[in-house]
């Protein structure tokens, strides 16, 4: 069973901060922290279902559970 810490926001700056537990990975550039949905900037990992997206996805999915904290950027995808 995975506990996770409530998804906390916070605006600093003009920048929206978001920290949590990373509850699930989608695949090598994309997790979730408590059901949101984030894509990791600088980083474009080939899909799910090819041998490399699956490679990339392992490697991502080393942090799930972890603490984390990330700045919004807004930018869409």
């Amino acid at each position: 069973m995975m506990l996770s810490l409530p998804v906390m926001a916070q605006d600093v700056n003009n920048t929206t901060m978001l920290s949590g537990t990373i509850a699930h990975v989608r695949d090598g550039d994309t997790i979730e922290v408590d059901g949101v949905a984030i894509r990791l900037s600088a980083l474009d990992c080939p899909e799910n279902g090819t041998r490399k997206g699956n490679q990339a996805t392992k490697v991502a999915q080393q942090f799930q559970g972890s603490q984390t904290q990330f700045e919004l950027t807004g930018a869409k995808t």
